[in-house]
This record gives C-alpha cells, structure tokens and sequence, in this order.
C-alpha cells in the first residue's frame, strides 16, 4: 500500500514539473513575440512602436522622438518653411493659448504638447504663456502672437472648427484646429522639423 502511494506521489511530483515547465518555455516565448519591435520606414527614417502608444525614430545620432501620428497620415498638412526657420533660428521659443477655454481636458492637452514639445526640442528654452488671464494659470505671463520675434517666436494654439492646419504670422506659428487635431500638428511641425518630412 506504501509502494503505491509512494508511487503517485512520485507521478505528480512529474506531471508538476512538466507543468511548470510548459508554463516557463511558453512564458519565454511570449516574452520574446512581445518584444518583437515591427518597424516601418518613412525617407528613411525607422519607426517603431514605443510602450507609450507612440512611435520612434532617431532624428539625429542617439536622438529619438516620440510622435502620435506617422509621416504618411499627415501629408495633407503643409507646414510653413518660415515655421522651421523661427524653430531653427531661436533659442528660445513661448507656446501660449487662451486658458479661459471652457473645457478643461483641453487645458490638459494643450500642456501636454508644450511638454512634448518642449522634450522633443530640448535644445531650446520654453515659456508657457497665456492670452488671457484665469485663475488656474495665474502664474502665467500673457502672451499672444504679438508678442511673438524673430529670436523668441510663439506657438500659438487656436480652436476653430473645420481647419487643421499651420500658419506662420509675423513670427507666430499659429496651430489651428478643433479639439483633437493638435497633435497632429504638433507631430507634422516636427516631422518637418527634423527633416522626415518637406514642408
């Protein structure tokens, strides 16, 4: 009776270890599919997917960019050669819009593209200003595109419906779009920026 027991026993100390080591080599394997990075190639720029939702390319040695969109789906968007000489030429740059607007995840938004862009061109020095002051961005200078100059020119964010496009005014590059095409923007500014993209 001892014989037996000792026996399953000894059966299921087996089919354990071969259980924990089917679960360890399927493990592995799913380790290494989901690192597998699938690229895509733009004017040959490599892209490839980052775990934020965001796709990468070096831009210049050891400099990679994280950009929303790829090249390809913001070709209907022009950007202004006089926009990427104001980013080329100045140190220093101000992004500004009205932060009386009456939705708040907009505000949110609009701040997280100052900071993309701002981690993006860490070469340079950014200002966060406002056109109008409000109470949740009382530290805020104002400022608006006649603020802009050739040394220090604006990014400036302006909601209208129907137009996703960018626009250069006396030194002010204007970001115009509804509610959800500032990235896009933000991303096809850039892509011309770092030469991924013609104007």
């Amino acid at each position: 009776m001892k014989r037996i027991e000792d026996r399953k026993e000894k059966i299921k100390k087996i089919w354990m270890s071969v259980i924990l080591a089917g679960i360890m080599v399927f493990s592995g394997f799913a380790i290494m599919v989901g690192n597998s990075q699938q690229s895509l190639k733009y004017n040959n720029f490599k892209f490839v997917q980052g775990n934020d939702q965001r796709i990468y390319t070096e831009v210049s040695e050891g400099k990679m960019v994280g950009f929303r969109y790829f090249p390809s789906d913001l070709q209907n968007i022009s950007v202004p050669s006089e926009a990427v000489k104001l980013l080329n030429d100045s140190q220093v740059i101000t992004v500004t819009f009205n932060s009386s607007y009456d939705k708040e995840w907009v505000l949110g938004y609009f701040e997280t593209i100052e900071f993309e862009l701002a981690q993006d061109l860490n070469d340079k020095i950014f200002v966060k200003g406002v056109t109008e002051q409000s109470e949740a961005y009382a530290a805020f200078p104002i400022m608006d595109c006649s603020s802009a100059t050739a040394q220090q020119p604006v990014v400036y964010f302006e909601i209208v419906k129907n137009q996703t496009n960018i626009t250069v005014e006396n030194n002010c590059i204007i970001f115009k779009s509804d509610e959800y095409g500032f990235y896009a923007l933000k991303d096809r500014l850039l892509f011309s920026y770092f030469g991924v993209m013609d104007g």
